[in-house]
């Protein structure tokens, strides 16, 4: 007996049930049936199902679709119901963000192997190809899916998404962290150059390079240490990160997570950032710039870091540059909201639950895949 017979039975049962009662009021003249429906109207003799055999039917349907909802699911992957890899680079970049040849070129640059290995080092070790990691990763991140809509994508158990999922979170995080702190490479003399002469299209700044400011990702309401993590200035418990936006689009440096209770200037004088700027900024020495970043009145001027004039003391010409400033600022901005406009998942605080997921990870690997967004689709 299939787990659907109980369902369609009710169902046929209602439609003979419904036919008949229409054909006698038709025959009363209450209603006008159509001659199609009136000549096999009166075929029907089944009687109405009662309350309790619908709950019956209801309640064992749903303790089959339970217990056979991960093998449904495999069994649709199997049939080729669902292939991600014969999606048009349309639709695949509209649930994965990527076509998929660039998600074949990702699985290769990330260098991470033609295959990826789970649960290392235990009896329930297993083992896929990087490209369908891959796109597991960025399909969850994509939309806040329940791990069961994503099983009939994939054809994978919920559990077994969710340790992939967690565990490429993990394993991108490790590799590629370094570098998103304070990406070096990103700050070598060529690109200070390319990028100070951007701003300086469209702002006064001389030797302006990025842009550096916080931002506040919303997260469920924590078990443990929950003023810790509220923001009465967002009216809601999360984790703060600080970023450095190059004129390029790119994240060049992403740090934290911080309290949601902390302020920004706290995060940056605890990230030594204005160490490696001293390090990749200054060219003093060999007679050359010395570059800076330019964030809000909240961070204090240094060589490195340039702030907008106090208001209160301000003369006009101070004032104007304050305004071309503010207008170039914004691109820091964008790009947060660049992260969670491709990554809905980071933006639904109900699915970072601090203390059950790697919630902090999440919105930094995010950073990281929007940058790979940006070098193939270009900036935001």
């Amino acid at each position: 007996m299939s787990r659907f017979d109980p369902i369609i039975e009710l169902t046929d049962r209602y439609i003979n049930h419904s036919s008949r009662r229409i054909a006698e009021e038709q025959k009363r003249g209450w209603v006008s049936v159509p001659e199609q429906q009136e000549e096999h109207a009166d075929v029907y003799e089944d009687q109405e199902p009662t309350n309790e055999e619908i709950q019956e039917a209801l309640a064992q349907y749903a303790r089959d679709r339970e217990q056979e909802g991960e093998r449904i699911a495999v069994s649709l992957h199997c049939q080729g119901c669902l292939d991600p890899s014969t999606l048009s680079d349309e639709d695949s970049k509209l649930l994965f963000r990527f076509t998929q040849p660039e998600i074949r070129s990702l699985a290769t640059l990330l260098e991470m192997g033609d295959i990826v290995y789970f649960r290392e080092g235990t009896p329930s070790e297993f083992s896929l190809p990087m490209t369908l990691a891959l796109m597991i990763v960025l399909r969850r991140m994509v939309f806040p899916a329940r791990l069961v809509d994503l099983s009939l994508l994939f054809g994978k158990g919920k559990s077994t998404l969710s340790v992939i999922f967690n565990e490429m979170i993990e394993k991108i995080y490790i590799k590629f962290y370094p570098a998103l702190k304070f990406d070096y490479c990103q700050f070598r003399e060529s690109n200070l150059m390319r990028f100070s002469r951007a701003i300086r299209e469209r702002s006064p700044a001389m030797y302006c390079v990025g842009f550096i400011d916080g931002t506040f990702n919303k997260i469920a309401r924590p078990i443990a240490d929950q003023e810790g993590a509220y923001n009465g200035h967002y009216r809601g418990h999360g984790l703060k990160y600080q970023a450095v936006v190059t004129p390029d689009g790119i994240t060049s440096s992403i740090m934290g997570p911080d309290s949601g209770r902390n302020h920004d200037v706290r995060m940056y004088r605890e990230s030594q950032l204005d160490a490696m700027m001293c390090v990749a900024f200054d060219f003093t020495s060999i007679n050359g710039p010395c570059y800076y970043l330019y964030g809000d009145p909240a961070y204090t001027a240094s060589d490195h870091m340039m702030i907008p004039f106090r208001r209160q003391t301000a003369d006009e010409q101070e004032l104007a540059i304050n305004k071309s400033m503010s207008a170039v600022r914004i691109s820091v901005e964008h790009e947060f909201t660049h992260v969670g406009s491709l990554w809905a998942f980071l933006k639904y605080s109900q699915t970072q639950r601090s203390g059950q997921s790697p919630v902090g990870l999440y919105y930094i690997v995010g950073t990281f895949l929007k940058n790979l967004n940006v070098c193939y689709n270009g900036g935001n």
